[in-house]
Order: structure tokens, then sequence, then C-alpha cells
């Protein structure tokens, strides 16, 4: 089987856990490959076959990153509990003032 025919097999693997919303697993190896792709873009240049593999290695590294994403959100559990309710006093009492305010304005024309 050829490099490319294992590239497809891999990348239609790819896209139905992309549909079904699993995670893809970012491997080494796909890094390696899109550096690879990267250096010899900017080196000599890609065929317009490399460029669909870059672009389609891009978009298998970037599910990958939503995938991780969205199962530490799903992970995050709320500890916190909502404050108490004030009871309601209808004569309430002033017993300690933190701040004053004054305005100058008035005085200072």
């Amino acid at each position: 089987m050829t490099r490319a025919g294992a590239d497809c097999i891999i990348l239609r693997c790819v896209m139905k856990a992309v549909e079904e919303r699993e995670t893809f697993m970012i491997t080494k190896e796909l890094i390696a490959r899109i550096n690879e792709l990267s250096r010899k873009q900017r080196s000599t240049g890609l065929t317009e076959e490399e460029k669909k593999e870059q672009a389609n290695l891009r978009e298998i590294y970037l599910e990958g990153i939503r995938g991780q994403m969205r199962q530490m959100l799903d992970n995050i559990e709320v500890v916190d509990a909502p404050a108490p309710a004030m009871p309601q006093n209808p004569d309430p009492k002033i017993t300690h003032i933190n701040e004053v305010a004054i305005n100058l304005r008035p005085y200072l024309h």
C-alpha cells in the first residue's frame, strides 16, 4: 500500500471520529508529519497532494484540540453552593457603618 493510500485510510477513520464527536488522539507522528510538511513548504514548496494532506492533518490536529477542550469542560463540576438568601426585615437597624461618602461639590463653587 502506498503512503497516499495509508493516509486516505487514516483520514477516513479520523473524519468518522470527528463526525461522531470522538476525541482524536494527537500523536507524535501526527505532529512530526505536520512539521515536516511545514518545513518543506517553507523551503521548496508543496505539491497539490501535499497541500491537501497538510490541510487534512491540520484539521485533524484542531479537532483533537477541540475534543480535549470538550472533554475538559464536560468534566468540570461546580462545587460552590449559591449564597443563602438574606432574611427580609421590614425595620432594619444599622449596627455598623463601613464607609461614609461626602459630596463636596456644592461647597466648592
